[in-house]
């Protein structure tokens, strides 16, 4: 069996004799090959940022501004294999430049306005308790009523109960004092109830509503 010989190369800046495998290509020389192993490159280069930090920083922009793609695609990469990080960056980002978030979020959704609206729907359309509650919130905060934080887990527990006013199955959540009328938009606030008697209550008092019943 012959035994191939692995070929090595001289190191012109650690003065090394190193496997070829270390050294990079490069098509100008004569064996096609760096004059300097890849290590001994990357110290070098190290080196030289910290002394030219301007000229690293200037060809670094160049750079991103010719290969866009690039960088999106490797930022891409980077924040999905280290997204604790990225999200610690985004957060610090966030709360240092308020004014420029709110301009990036204003511009996101200007530009996928119909994307956002299609994907609102659908949400809706799986999550309508959820889309009641959060309507109910949104009327409450503009009366001024007073809102408080309502868990999913709090509203799952009290959608597995039958109807508070009839006894059947429960498929809606009602507000007991209604948004309308001054009802906070708390769990104090929230039961459950059947379809039917969420309607026909609608923005009544419990007491309102038997005596018309």
């Amino acid at each position: 069996m012959i035994l191939q010989l692995e070929t090595v190369k001289y190191c012109s800046r650690c003065k090394n004799h190193k496997s070829t495998t270390f050294f990079g290509k490069n098509k100008s020389t004569k064996d096609g090959m760096q004059s300097q192993c890849t290590q001994c490159r990357k110290d070098k280069w190290h080196e030289d940022k910290i002394k030219n930090p301007q000229k690293h920083y200037l060809a670094g922009k160049a750079w991103r501004e010719n290969n866009k793609e690039k960088k999106a695609k490797a930022d891409r990469l980077w924040a999905q294999n280290n997204r604790k990080k990225s999200n610690e960056i985004k957060q610090r980002w966030k709360k240092n430049n308020p004014e420029k978030n709110k301009l990036v979020n204003k511009n996101y959704l200007q530009k996928n306005k119909n994307v956002l609206s299609e994907k609102n729907k659908q949400w809706a359309l799986k999550n309508p308790e959820k889309k009641n509650l959060k309507e109910a919130r949104r009327r409450a905060k503009k009366l001024n009523n007073g809102i408080f934080l309502v868990y999913s887990y709090e509203v799952k527990q009290m959608m597995q109960k039958p109807c508070f006013y009839c006894g059947q199955k429960a498929e809606h959540i009602d507000h007991i004092i209604p948004i309308s009328r001054g009802g906070r938009h708390s769990i104090g606030n929230l039961i459950q109830a059947c379809s039917k008697c969420n309607i026909s209550k609608n923005n009544k008092f419990i007491i309102e509503w038997r005596s018309k019943k």
